[in-house]
C-alpha cells in the first residue's frame, strides 16, 4: 500500500461532521470569454486536455482517503479516472446566468465521492455573450478557504509571458506564481485533538447535534 499521510484534527473534523444535507466542500466559479479570434471549441478542448493529460497529480488532486485504526489519512491514487473528475456541461444556447446558477447549485449540492480523490472540475459552455464557466469543487478536509483562493489565483495569468506550462494540478517543478499551499497532512489525529476540532466546528456553525459525543 502507498505511504499514508495523516489528516490534521481540523481536516478530520470536516469529514466526521459531513452529512448528506450538509456537504463539507468548497468551490470556486469563474466566468470567462475565449480570446478574440480563437476557435471556441478548440480553445475549450485545450483547457480540458491541460488537466486530462496529467500523468501525476499533486496533492490533493492525486490523493484519496484511507481509513485505519489511527484515523483517516491520505494515500496516493495511481488509478484516477479523469473522466469522472473532469466533466463538461452545456447550457441551452444562449444560456443566461439563471440557468448557469441553477446548474451550479445542483452540482454544489452533491457530495464528493470518498472512494475517489475529493475534487471535481466542470467546464460549462453555452453562456450568453460567447462566455463559458469553470466550476471547481474540493473537500474542505483537503483545502481551506485561503488555499482555495490561492488555487484560483494559480489558475490565472494576466500576461502571455506569465502563462503556466503545466496545470496547477500537476505534480512536478512549479513556477513561483503557481506554487500554492494546500492543507498539509500532519501527524496522526489524537482523540483529544479530534474532540477539540469537532467542538470548534459545532460552535462555528451553531450546530446542536451530538455528532462528537456519538462518534467519540
Amino acid at each position: 500500500m502507498n505511504k499514508s499521510k495523516a489528516l490534521d484534527p481540523t481536516s478530520a473534523a470536516f469529514l466526521f461532521t459531513e452529512k448528506r444535507t450538509t456537504p463539507m466542500h468548497i468551490a470556486v466559479l469563474g466566468i470567462y470569454k475565449p480570446p478574440k479570434g480563437t476557435d471556441e471549441a478548440k480553445f475549450l478542448q485545450r483547457l480540458v486536455d491541460t488537466v486530462g493529460n496529467i500523468e501525476r497529480f499533486r496533492f490533493p488532486f492525486g490523493s484519496r482517503l484511507h481509513s485505519s485504526l489511527t484515523g483517516p489519512s491520505w494515500i496516493d491514487d495511481d488509478d484516477i479516472d479523469i473522466s469522472y473528475h473532469l466533466r463538461r456541461s452545456g447550457l441551452a444556447t444562449p444560456g443566461d446566468f439563471e440557468q448557469l446558477f441553477t446548474l451550479v447549485s445542483r452540482l454544489h449540492g452533491t457530495s464528493l465521492d470518498r472512494d475517489r480523490p475529493l475534487w471535481e472540475q466542470h467546464l460549462i459552455n453555452g453562456l450568453e455573450g460567447n462566455r463559458f464557466a469553470l466550476y471547481t469543487k474540493l473537500h474542505h478536509a483537503a483545502i481551506d478557504g485561503v488555499g482555495m483562493a490561492k488555487l484560483g489565483q494559480s489558475m490565472h495569468s494576466t500576461t502571455k509571458s506569465d502563462r503556466l506550462k503545466t496545470s496547477p494540478f500537476c505534480r512536478g517543478p512549479r513556477t513561483e506564481a503557481s506554487t500554492r499551499e494546500f492543507r498539509k497532512p500532519t501527524q496522526p489525529v489524537s482523540m483529544p485533538d479530534l474532540r477539540v476540532g469537532l467542538e470548534v466546528l459545532k460552535q462555528a456553525s451553531g450546530s446542536t447535534t451530538n455528532i462528537s459525543s456519538a462518534m467519540l
